[in-house]
């Protein structure tokens, strides 16, 4: 009788704790862009009270960000909230826009935001394209990175051997 008691009081306190994660984020408005018109970037992280370290931008046609917005919510006794960090970009040539890495910094753990790329094509009618944020391209939680440096060390030994 104590067993399932047992188990029902450890699975309990782990989905807790997997709830509570935090949950890091990079979202854009496309990944593929005709030229004159707006790129947006979004980092977020959500239950994190993290130092947000955001690209370099130098050299990139920067036009308007950082825009942080934060919000918290508590319902029924539990707390939850967002930071978000969002930048918007002006490709002014045609060729490959890259984004460098960011970084979520929260004590000794950091999260790395790795760097993608964008597309700029020519735009000869100069057609709008609408600006909406839908394509996730980063999303993790802290269990997700802490794995994934495991495996990087576990990597390191192996070829060590």
């Amino acid at each position: 009788m104590r067993f399932p008691v047992f188990l029902v009081l450890c699975f309990l306190l782990c989905s807790s704790f997997i709830r509570s994660q935090n949950l890091y984020k990079c979202a854009i408005s496309t990944d593929s862009l005709l030229l004159g018109n707006t790129l947006e970037i979004i980092y977020s992280v959500e239950n994190g009270q993290v130092q947000f370290e955001g690209p370099d931008m130098k050299g990139l046609p920067l036009y308007a960000g950082p825009q942080i917005s934060r919000s918290m919510s508590i319902i029924n006794g539990k707390t939850s909230s967002v930071a978000s960090y969002s930048y918007l970009l002006r490709p002014q040539a045609i060729g490959v826009l890259t984004i460098p890495p960011a970084y979520f910094i929260e004590g000794k753990k950091i999260i790395e935001i790795p760097p993608f790329e964008i597309l700029v094509l020519p735009n000869p009618e100069q057609e709008l394209q609408p600006r909406t944020v839908s394509k996730e391209i980063f999303s993790s939680t802290e269990i997700d990175s802490i794995t994934t440096k495991y495996q990087k060390i576990t990597k390191k030994k192996k070829k060590r051997l």
